[in-house]
Parts: structure tokens; sequence; C-alpha cells
């Protein structure tokens, strides 16, 4: 599942230990393998002020072309509806130096 975060969040992950016991002198290591995307929040980034549009695995380019989109399927709506309901307003600092900057 992808998981859209902003600055200062912090995820936690959540699994099941196995019942398998491990042999005599073993220990047990895990793995998470994780695939990145990172869209800085930068005045020059396309569409960085903004969430959408999420970027997906066979996208050619971002942001990618209008021929092409993410895959609407009945579960990626589900999670849009479900988890993508968070709201971070624009922070001060950037509206007061736009609003300084235009006031001159």
């Amino acid at each position: 599942m992808q998981v859209v975060m902003g600055a200062g969040d912090e995820m936690t992950v959540r699994f099941a230990v196995p019942e398998k016991k491990l042999p005599e002198g073993w220990v047990r290591d895990f793995i998470l393998y994780n695939i990145g995307w990172d869209k800085d929040a930068d005045l020059n980034t396309v569409q960085g002020q903004q969430v959408e549009p999420l970027p997906f695995r066979d996208m050619k380019a971002y942001p990618y072309e209008p021929e092409q989109s993410f895959p609407d399927t009945p579960q990626h709506r589900q999670y849009l509806k479900e988890y993508q309901t968070r709201h971070q307003p624009r922070p001060s600092f950037r509206t007061e130096i736009r609003d300084w900057k235009s006031a001159r």
C-alpha cells in the first residue's frame, strides 16, 4: 500500500511474529523493502504544493502525460476515501513571503 507522508510525519509498521521457534543460537532479522518517491514542497517543484498526481510504478514520466493516469480501480478509490483524507494547510511562512513580495 502506498503511504503519503508530510514533513515530520512518522510511520509505525506492525507485523505478526512467526510462530515457529528458531533453532538454538539463531536470531531472526527482518528486512523492510520499500520503493520511495520523494516529492519535495519546493516552490520550483512542479505541483510540489499538493499530493496529487500520485506516482505509480508504470508511469513514463512525472508529472505524467495527459494520456497516462493513475490506475483507476475500486481498490484505489476505496484507498483514497479511507486514507487520503488529511488536509495540510499551506505553511504561513510561504504565504507571508508571497504577500510581502506582491505588496512591494
